[in-house]
């Protein structure tokens, strides 16, 4: 059988671009760390005739489409197997001394998910764990499935994570991307129109958590300075402010537009706060949500600027 995959293999490397990133948008990719993905035909002689590639190999009828190591010496791995159409087609395997393992991926929303995923190649380490992830293939989106090895055997992360390509900076910083259709909303029929990006920002404490957002006041956010100079060029361009929402990572988000009898735009501003200073980081069209992934968020209270002590 012809074998044609990708290894992963977890190194510290500075990459100067990412997939699926917009303009003006996060995560800095001067600072992420990242997974190096070698083809099959860069590896060379990188020991293909191991124990666990030879009984992948043996039990895979499809086409290996990918295949990585775990453990801290090597003694389990994840593949998958199938075809690439539009998306990836297959399935997930777990490899161990012991035999080769399909796994059956959970339903997701009473819709079947075992079978097409935006992208297979996914990897992090995290609290000296490493993880693969496999981003579920939706029209309007995606989810991310994070496994990992527990007790000599695969797991799956308990929650689903709404979002996709996983930027990991360190544990503090996290980033995932959404993409939805949320530039405007026709008021005729109910629908979103436009599709758009945004990163959204997580955190790992004993297991993935999102830095959930409160609405703010402009009473509140005027507390910052350069806040009156923010507020004001919207005004004056006759913007509409809907939503404030603050963040406890040093973010704040404002969503904004305009809107007539039958549409609305929908329009962001990313701020970030630094002591008692704000300032514009990036914007774009679309809103931010609260909460990409509620069951996961931690939402902070608010504090007034006076309190903070500069970066």
């Amino acid at each position: 059988m012809r074998i044609r995959f990708i290894i992963l293999i977890i190194v510290s490397a500075v990459i100067t671009g990412c997939g699926l990133r917009m303009e003006n948008e996060n995560p800095d990719a001067s600072e992420i760390i990242t997974e190096k993905i070698r083809s099959i035909d860069d590896v060379g002689d990188y020991e293909l005739n191991e124990p666990l590639l030879e009984l992948m190999e043996a039990a895979a009828d499809d086409e290996i489409l990918m295949f990585t190591y775990m453990g801290d010496e090597r003694e389990f791995a994840y593949a998958f197997t199938g075809e690439v159409l539009d998306v990836y087609y297959g399935t997930l395997w777990f490899i161990s001394r012991d035999g080769v393992v399909p796994i059956e991926i959970p339903r997701h929303n009473n819709r079947s998910v075992t079978e097409y995923f935006w992208s297979i190649d996914g990897a992090f380490v995290l609290d000296s764990q490493k993880f693969i992830v496999l981003e579920l293939y939706f029209t309007t989106g995606s989810s991310s499935l994070v496994f990992g090895i527990k007790d000599n055997n695969w797991y799956m992360y308990d929650e689903l994570i709404y979002g996709g390509n996983i930027r990991v900076i360190d544990e503090d910083t996290i980033y995932i991307f959404h993409s939805t259709f949320d530039a405007g909303f026709d008021k005729t029929d109910g629908f979103g129109t436009g599709r758009t990006g945004k990163w959204y920002y997580l955190y790992w404490n004993n297991g993935f958590r999102e830095y959930g957002g409160i609405e703010i006041t402009e009473s509140q956010f005027l507390l910052f300075n350069g806040a009156d100079i923010i507020l004001n060029e919207m005004r004056a361009n006759e913007y509409v402010v809907r939503e404030i929402i603050y963040r406890a990572n040093g973010i704040i988000n404002i969503n904004y537009g305009r809107e007539d009898d039958s549409w609305q735009s929908n329009y962001y501003l990313e701020i970030r706060y630094n002591g008692n200073s704000v300032v514009i980081n990036s914007d774009g069209d679309g809103y931010y949500l609260a909460a990409l992934s509620d069951e996961i968020a931690v939402y902070p209270e608010f504090i007034p600027p006076i309190a903070y002590e500069p970066w």
